[in-house]
């Protein structure tokens, strides 16, 4: 009965073991840092104004006659492999009740880069036209998401696999330039609308 007892314990601490293990030795082999316990709870994608205190974030406005485009971040400073906050909201203000768009799937994007690589690249998911109709006074949230493509011969493929694979938005010390951009048009005659918000940010230690 004991020898039943102490197999049983064994067995639960290795159960409990093996995904810490799994995970240091990722990060050791890939060099991308396992998640801190502060950052877990923290939300990844906003998908809604009424999860996030807006106080929290410095905005940076884009209008014209026709939407006021936003970009959103947190503005604690960001730290090294710490997960920073980052959306959107776009909102239609012209003199119609609606107004109808033509684009791919989704129809805005981020991108993020320092002086030497593109860290990240949210764009078109889906080729096909998709309309939609927006209608005034609605402020529609764009979700921060995280896509990344990489090859397997390059030397850093592990760290751009967790990269990609990871929610949340964690980067290296440096400095860097996010772009917010709208990826749409306003009539079946494709002509993109461009509605674009450039920012520079640094990430410290």
């Amino acid at each position: 009965m004991k020898r039943k007892i102490f197999i049983f314990l064994v067995l639960l601490i290795i159960v409990f073991m093996v995904p810490s293990l799994y995970r240091l030795i990722v990060a050791k082999v890939s060099d991308y840092p396992i998640l801190s316990d502060e950052d877990k709870d923290r939300i990844t994608h906003i998908n809604s104004l009424d999860e996030i205190d807006l106080n929290k974030y410095n905005s940076f406005v884009n209008e014209d006659e026709n939407f006021r485009f936003t970009l959103y971040m947190q503005k604690h400073p960001p730290k090294e492999y710490r997960h920073i906050s980052v959306f959107s909201t776009l909102e239609y203000i012209g003199n119609n009740e609606s107004i109808k768009i033509w684009s791919a799937n989704p129809y805005y994007g981020y991108k993020v880069k320092d002086s030497d690589d593109e860290y990240f690249v949210q764009w078109i998911v889906e080729a096909e036209e998709v309309i939609t109709e927006i209608v005034k006074g609605n402020i529609i949230v764009l979700p921060f998401l995280k896509t990344r493509g990489y090859s397997s011969d390059d030397t850093k493929a592990f760290y751009w696999k967790e990269f990609g694979k990871d929610p949340y938005f964690r980067l290296p010390t440096g400095k860097y330039e996010l772009t917010a951009t709208t990826l749409f048009s306003l009539s079946e005659k494709y002509k993109e609308y461009d509605n674009e918000i450039v920012i520079d940010f640094e990430v410290t230690k």
